[in-house]
């Protein structure tokens, strides 16, 4: 072989049959495990839609505040500055999907949330507990609604919780990482919800 190739000739070739090599591993593990290259895209997506949808839930709740303030009675004042405190203050602040990695501000923001389900929740009891005011049909329409935004709530949390953590374990495993890595490297983990504060 070194009688019919010059070494330079040899030298010369060697990195031509490197990169074709290269090329040829690359199309191999591309091919091979090429179903999983567009999962951290496709997940994101499915966490800003899940959060949406969770966005939505959280507003629709909110929406119901002032009809429940005009249900308190007058000398519930307590409960009526809770609610409305509760409310201004998730009225200021939002997380939009961009900040859906800023762990500090998702917390801040779900505590908020939580503590205005508590301030509903307590608004709710006093309402009911009046059975004039249990017996009316507005109520009744409103505790019901109530209800059942507080199951899709739930049924959201749960959705973008369980998409979150799929989402950061694709960034964290085989052929996620590699992915990640080399074409994603500017997405970021999701937060996640604290299961102890609803």
């Amino acid at each position: 072989m070194h009688a019919r190739y010059p070494s330079s000739k040899i030298i010369a070739m060697a990195p031509w049959r490197i990169s074709r090599s290269a090329c040829v591993l690359v199309l191999v593990v591309v091919s091979g495990c090429g179903c999983g290259i567009s999962n951290i895209p496709t997940y994101d997506e499915s966490v800003s839609a899940a959060w949406a949808e969770l966005q939505t839930a959280f507003q629709q709740r909110a929406d119901l505040v002032p009809a429940l303030l005009d249900q308190l009675p007058t000398g519930e004042q307590t409960a009526r500055i809770a609610l409305a405190d509760a409310s201004a203050r998730v009225d200021v602040f939002t997380i939009s999907p961009a900040m859906l990695n800023n762990t500090d501000a998702f917390r801040l923001y779900q505590l908020q949330q939580s503590a205005l389900g508590a301030a509903l929740a307590r608004a709710t009891d006093i309402i009911v507990a009046d059975p004039v005011l249990a017996a009316t049909a507005h109520v009744q329409t409103l505790t019901r609604q109530l209800h059942d935004l507080e199951h899709r709530l739930s049924r959201a949390r749960s959705d973008y919780t369980e998409i979150a953590r799929r989402y950061n374990a694709e960034l964290r495993t085989a052929p996620g990482v590699w992915w990640h890595r080399f074409l994603y490297s500017e997405r970021k983990p999701k937060a996640t919800l604290d299961p102890t504060v609803n």
